[in-house]
């Protein structure tokens, strides 16, 4: 079972793009503060924030990437804070700190381009505005996990466990009832940065996805998946495994006394001697 509890030293790049969060805020409230009297006092959401509008990306291009780390309310970045210290921590013992940094710009980049294709091709609906903040590369993280491992208990507030797939279906339920409204949430973002989360998911699964050519998620590059001796587990997967080698262990040492030792597979010795070893 996974809880909000886990050392944040063992996940040192969730804990390093949280810092990266909260100095470009603090940068921002610095910024503003010291132009506020000057006659150049150019907002600074315009060339840190990304916008759904087509002419100011063209202008400039680099706040599809930087927005990802960019907050403009003191309680948005608390609260997308929070969730990546839950997300990125399990991310990171479940792969690596390397790819929870490339899903988090990919899935924040694909998230914002998402919200700036739905302004264009539904203004009406999609109202063209200011996209902020980390969520939808955070969606792409939480939802690559619960993909990955569905079933994985999450302890909410030390009182009760849910599925982690229980929980990103309600944070996908939102967003898609969300859609449209008048609320300044870029729904579209997220859900974009959910489907590459998604896709990076079903690449491990299935040998299919985007990832192909991309070694930190395709199986062509060093250090794809850690260890399984490393890899967080879940006490239920644990107890689960062991149930699972012990029952082919009894089954194994009863084609023994029936038949001989001679009798087994090469497979079957091979697991044999790796459970004596244990």
């Amino acid at each position: 079972m996974f809880a909000m509890n886990q050392p944040i030293k063992q996940s040192p790049v969730t804990l390093k793009l949280i810092i990266t969060n909260v100095v470009v805020f603090v940068f921002a409230l610095i910024y503003r503060g010291l132009i506020k009297d000057h006659e150049w006092n150019t907002p600074i959401e315009h060339f840190i924030g990304f916008s759904s509008r087509f002419e100011q990306v063209i202008q400039y291009p680099w706040t599809v990437i930087s927005a990802v780390f960019f907050h403009v309310r003191l309680e948005h970045l608390i609260y997308n804070l929070l969730f990546l210290f839950f997300a990125g921590s399990l991310f990171e013992q479940l792969f690596s700190g390397r790819k929870l940094l490339m899903l988090y710009l990919f899935a924040g980049i694909f998230g914002n381009l998402t919200q700036l294709l739905a302004a264009v091709i539904a203004p009406d609906i999609f109202p063209i505005g200011p996209v902020f903040g980390a969520s939808g590369a955070i969606m792409g993280i939480f939802i690559a996990i619960a993909v990955y491992r569905p079933q994985l208990p999450v302890l909410i507030f030390g009182m009760f466990s849910l599925p982690i797939y229980a929980l990103a279906l309600f944070f996908l339920i939102i967003d898609l009832i969300g859609i449209g409204g008048n609320g300044g949430t870029a729904h579209m973002a997220h859900l974009g940065g959910s489907l590459i989360g998604a896709l990076t998911m079903i690449r491990k699964k299935g040998n299919i996805g985007i990832w192909n050519h991309i070694p930190w998620f395709s199986g062509h590059g060093k250090d794809v998946l850690r260890n399984s001796k490393t890899r967080f587990k879940t006490d239920e997967e644990y107890n689960a495994i062991k149930h699972d080698a012990e029952a082919r262990t009894d089954a194994i040492l009863d084609k023994i006394s029936r038949s001989g030792y001679e009798s087994l597979s090469r497979e079957e010795k091979e697991f044999l001697f790796k459970q004596g070893k244990e």
